[in-house]
């Protein structure tokens, strides 16, 4: 239930981190001070720390986030941020992607969206088209009723205008970072989770993790919360209650 606190520059560390406007902010941050760090000229241009210059004297570029906008076109960027998009550029090259199907909500039919469904098979994945960060992602719907009630969640109450729906694969996730034909770095990503010690409540067990993602200048504005999904998941295992006490590992 303790863990030891990891030590960030003072640049970094998550007193400084908790006062930036959101995550998108803390990605322009580590960009401009490294550029500072290099000896470079560094101007912000939005009170919301997304957009920003970078200079040498010679050469500028404009930067919104990680994005250097004045190298990348916009036809591009859409390419990365829609989901069908990136889906159709990756088939097109050759790489393994899960079949999927675009709806828009406006004008899809519950009759279509079932059709859609049994073409592709259970079980399926909804998300938003240009959505980001895992939000509003509902993964391996099985049934027609879990992908109904999905599909409604998204597009009345989270009013998504356009759902990708794909086809569900399991195994790890990685997020690679591509510098033009290089990989410049590579991390799996792991999803929020607590394991069982026999002897500390679900709850308690967030509450511990949560303390330590409070010392991460990342994770510290991303804290476990638990939602339906996250009920909806511990009821698949069998587990009704936070106050439950998993066995060991």
């Amino acid at each position: 239930m303790s863990a030891s606190t990891p030590y960030w520059s003072r640049g970094f560390s998550p007193e400084v981190v908790r006062g930036v406007p959101n995550l998108n902010a803390l990605t322009s941050m580590c960009i401009a001070l490294e550029a500072w760090r290099r000896g470079l000229r560094v101007s912000f241009t939005a009170s919301s720390l997304h957009n920003f210059t970078v200079t040498d004297g010679e050469t500028t570029i404009d930067f919104n986030c990680c994005r250097p906008d004045s190298l990348t076109s916009r036809a591009d960027w859409l390419k990365l941020v829609r989901k069908w998009d990136t889906n159709q550029v990756l088939s097109t090259q050759g790489f393994p992607v899960p079949r999927a199907a675009q709806l828009r909500t406006a004008i899809v039919t519950e009759t279509e969206l079932r059709t859609h469904a049994e073409e592709l098979g259970y079980p399926l994945v909804l998300k938003p088209n240009d959505g980001s960060g895992g939000k509003n992602v509902m993964l391996n719907l099985r049934t027609w009723e879990e992908l109904k009630s999905a599909y409604n969640h998204l597009a009345t109450v989270e009013n998504v205008r356009v759902v990708q729906m794909e086809t569900y694969h399991e195994g790890d996730d990685y997020r690679v970072l591509v510098v033009g034909d290089r990989v410049a770095a590579a991390c799996r990503r792991v999803p929020a989770n607590v394991v069982g010690d026999g002897v500390h409540t679900i709850q308690q067990l967030i509450d511990a993790k949560n303390r330590v993602r409070r010392t991460n200048p990342h994770l510290s504005n991303g804290l476990i919360t638990v939602d339906d999904r996250a009920m909806a998941y511990l009821a698949e295992q069998g587990v009704s209650s936070l106050d439950t006490v998993l066995p060991a590992d």
